[in-house]
């Protein structure tokens, strides 16, 4: 099983990142997105808003691959939170 790790801060989500999203979770068997919580910065959506977010867009693309999309927050480093997925 292939599994693909998607991060970024998706502050706020965009067409591009579903386009992304959409096309990983085609070619991969597991697809995760992973959202970037900075507490350094000012965020214009909070962490709960961005997860409903993608959460909500991404619920079609799920449907249409037959398979969920995982979307889970991490802190720190992209690294681990590959090793976490």
């Amino acid at each position: 099983m292939t599994t693909a790790l998607y991060s970024g801060s998706f502050d706020p989500v965009t067409y591009g990142h579903l386009d992304v999203i959409a096309r990983a979770a085609v070619l991969f068997d597991r697809l995760v997105v992973a959202v970037g919580v900075h507490h350094a910065k000012t965020a214009l959506f909070s962490e709960e808003e961005r997860i409903a977010m993608l959460r909500a867009s991404t619920d079609e693309i799920a449907a249409r691959i037959g398979r969920p999309i995982e979307i889970s927050p991490f802190s720190g480093l992209v690294v681990d939170a590959a090793r976490d997925a």
